[in-house]
């Protein structure tokens, strides 16, 4: 991110309880666009080691997308807040995660930043 101009408080990217149990039984589970929560390793993966970075030119607030490969023609992405201010504290915040096809990453909403 730094490449990209941006200045981070923090480099860490936390995963709160809160969305971990947000996405447990979330809505897009039967659509297949939700993470089996087996596969919950995976949002670290990307994370860590992601294939792209997208910025989400649609958020009023800096927001990127990290992906990761999942299965076939689907990715992993992590949506991250960058510089979420929580209790008086600044963290990068992995808002949301999920499923999608290669396609939904191309253009539009997303321009990619590596």
């Amino acid at each position: 991110m730094k490449t990209a101009g941006l200045e981070l408080h923090s480099n860490d990217i936390i995963v709160t309880q809160r969305q971990i149990f947000k996405y447990r039984n979330h809505p897009k589970t039967t659509k297949g666009a939700n993470l089996p929560v087996e596969d919950y390793g995976i949002i670290e993966a990307a994370l860590k080691n992601s294939t792209n970075i997208y910025e989400d030119t649609v958020q009023k607030h800096l927001v990127y997308v990290y992906t990761h490969p999942y299965r076939e023609d689907r990715l992993m992405k992590v949506v991250v807040e960058t510089n979420f201010r929580s209790h008086g504290t600044v963290v990068n915040l992995a808002k949301s995660w999920g499923i999608v096809q290669h396609e939904n990453m191309r253009g539009g909403q997303f321009r990619l930043v590596r």
